[in-house]
């Protein structure tokens, strides 16, 4: 039988044992919050203030969530149309492939399928005019990933381009949009964006861990107002509940229409076919899959130390979130879900029982490179594929003509491939894109990257690279990530995707994470 006290107590547990500093957690159905509660302490360097259900957390990219649902709101009310190219509101609109820019729109943006790379400085301008610097400098120098309305492509830039959509064509700032056709409708009076305005609410504060195992209070803020729209929100466990029961209950809040149930419709579908056995994909603010044999849509957000996730069941009308002040989270939501949602299953495999034109295979052979998923190398060995990445030599199974299984370390991996006439070709490994590559994978000694080796800061981070016994080690607070070696100076990381350290004549190197995220050397390890 199921107790929320062993939730509890499993929670009380983790903030004792220094696991997570502050943590808020929230239990839903579409017309009431069936159960909310706080843990842990505001500051836990000077203040024995504890964390309630109206304490403010950073939410990350649920930020996103938020965003989605002011376009679809406009677009509801005739201001904006989702299927427009955003050059007809931003005439100023341009990237590096200026032809592929024009074809943009807003559902391209909502959906991550405008083929925008991931990125956003942490640290920016705070006033208005830091806008026209980043249409001006930074979005003509962004790379598309893959052509737009063609892949599934995770990123910020999509997020902050719609939230500029918005402001531009409302003539009012992102945040003041948020607050007028959002928040205030939705009764989520403590969620906002201006850090200044923050700091007048109790506020949960970010905490690293040392290398000792104890918690200090991170005494940076990242601020940047571009970021808003895809990760820089500000809210409590109730704003944010509140949310969700409008989402989980097809636009209703407290009796009241908010969004039509055909928008809400729109919405929660997913918008591109992404290749994996999970039925993974993105929606319109959200992301979706099949979990435990039902459809859940969700997001997750992470910014500094602190980690949101929201989850809802729409089948079920039950939804779970939680905020907290370290990366902790998705082990209460799994226990959750085992007790209120069900048992997981594995999804079943069923091989396509057409005819198979095994000369296909030949046009997926080749090298491939992914911000998020690394270095991939395809051949052909007889009637079937052999798949090496990042080191592991894998041979796929098919499923469909263009998507495949791999099964590895107890894990399956979802495959799929997709080719150009142009020549070019992408290979999806668990819904992320890798992109046909000429690189070809180097056999390098340790000695050949001893000059990357030391810390690397950007502010609010700070990053370690090192060798333990012949292999690179990533250090994150106190987290060691093994690095697969792809050349002397690139690398694959787990989670953190590809490092590439650069190093100009006389000057120190420079990191760079997922070809989006730049920190400098600061000297050497510790």
């Amino acid at each position: 039988m199921f107790h929320f006290k062993d939730i509890e107590l499993e929670i009380e547990k983790q903030v004792q044992n220094k696991v997570v500093p502050g943590f808020a957690i929230s239990i839903i159905n579409e017309t009431e919050i069936l159960y909310k509660k706080a843990f842990g302490l505001v500051n836990w360097e000077e203040s024995k203030q504890p964390i309630t259900t109206d304490t403010l957390f950073r939410i990350g990219s649920v930020s996103k969530c938020l965003t989605g649902t002011l376009i679809m709101k406009l677009v509801e009310e005739g201001i904006l149309d989702l299927d427009v190219p955003i050059c007809t509101y931003i005439k100023e609109l341009t990237l590096k492939d200026k032809e592929q820019a024009c074809t943009i729109t807003l559902r391209m943006l909502l959906s991550h399928t405008a083929g925008l790379p991931d990125g956003g400085e942490l640290e920016g301008p705070r006033d208005q005019t830091g806008w026209m610097s980043y249409l001006m400098d930074i979005v003509p120098n962004l790379e598309l990933v893959n052509p737009p309305d063609l892949l599934y492509s995770y990123g910020n830039h999509a997020y902050n381009l719609a939230g500029y959509v918005a402001q531009t064509v409302c003539k009012k700032p992102f945040a003041e949009l948020m607050k007028k056709y959002v928040c205030y409708p939705l009764g989520m009076n403590r969620t906002m964006y201006d850090p200044l305005e923050a700091l007048t609410y109790p506020f949960a504060l970010a905490h690293e861990k040392t290398a000792q195992g104890d918690l200090k209070v991170q005494h940076k803020f990242a601020e940047n107002v571009t970021n808003y729209p895809s990760f820089f929100g500000i809210s409590t466990i109730t704003d944010l509940s509140r949310f969700a029961m409008m989402h989980l209950n097809k636009g209703i809040l407290d009796g009241k229409t908010y969004l039509k149930p055909e928008t809400i419709e729109d919405m929660h579908r997913k918008q591109v076919d992404n290749y994996t056995l999970n039925e993974f994909g993105s929606c319109l603010g959200l992301l979706t899959n099949q979990e435990r044999g039902y459809e859940m849509l969700w997001h997750s957000g992470a910014i500094s130390t602190y980690k949101c996730i929201l989850v809802l069941f729409p089948k079920k009308k039950l939804g779970f979130l939680t905020m907290a002040t370290q990366d902790f989270g998705w082990e209460i939501i799994d226990k959750l879900m085992d007790h209120l949602i069900g048992p997981l299953i594995e999804p079943k495999v069923v091989p396509t029982k057409t005819n198979f034109d095994f000369n296909c295979q030949k046009y997926y052979q080749g090298n491939y490179l992914g911000a998020k998923r690394g270095f991939v190398s395809i051949k052909v060995e007889g009637k079937s594929l052999l798949m090496e990445w990042n080191g592991q030599r894998i041979q796929l199974e098919a499923i469909k003509q263009d998507f495949y299984i791999a099964r590895c370390n107890n894990e399956t991996i979802s495959v799929g491939f997709k080719v150009m006439e142009s020549g070019i070709k992408y290979v999806i490994i668990n819904g992320s894109p890798c992109k046909s590559t000429n690189l070809q994978r180097e056999y390098v000694h340790s000695k050949e990257w001893k000059d990357y080796e030391g810390t690397y800061s950007g502010g609010i981070f700070q990053f370690e690279f090192l060798t333990k016994e012949g292999t690179p080690i990533f250090v994150d607070e106190d987290q060691h990530f093994p690095c697969f070696p792809i050349t002397s100076s690139l690398f694959y990381a787990g989670e953190y995707g590809i490092l590439r350290f650069t190093k100009s004549s006389g000057k120190s190197p420079v990191l760079t994470i997922q070809d989006a995220w730049s920190y400098e050397y600061v000297g050497e390890e510790k």
